[in-house]
C-alpha cells in the first residue's frame, strides 16, 4: 500500500489542487483511523464466536469495500491535463 495509494489518490486530483486534494482527504486519514481499530475488533469477534471464520468474514468484507473503491473511482489512463488547462484558461 505504501506504494500505490500515493500513485493512485494523486490521480484522482486535477494537477492544480493535487497536493491539496491529498493532503486534506480526511477519508484517508478516518480509513487509518478505523484500520487502527480493525485487531480489536478480529479480537472481540473470536472471542464471541469461538472461531477465525468471523475474522475471515471481517477481512472479506473489508476487501470488497477496498475493491468497491477502487472500481468506482474516475479513471485517468489518457486524460490530456494539459488541454483542460488551456481550456480554463481561455474561458473568461
Amino acid at each position: 500500500m505504501a506504494g500505490s495509494q500515493p500513485a493512485f489518490f494523486s490521480e484522482l486530483f486535477h494537477p492544480r489542487v493535487r497536493y491539496t486534494g491529498v493532503a486534506s482527504a480526511s477519508a484517508r486519514e478516518l480509513g487509518a483511523t478505523v484500520g487502527g481499530l480493525t485487531p480489536l475488533a478480529a479480537t472481540a469477534l473470536l472471542a464471541a464466536y469461538s472461531t477465525g471464520l468471523a475474522v475471515a468474514a471481517l477481512v472479506i468484507v473489508m476487501c470488497l469495500i477496498s475493491v468497491a473503491s477502487v472500481v468506482w473511482a474516475p479513471e485517468t489512463r489518457g486524460r490530456r491535463f494539459d488541454i483542460e488547462i488551456a481550456s480554463e484558461q481561455d474561458q473568461p
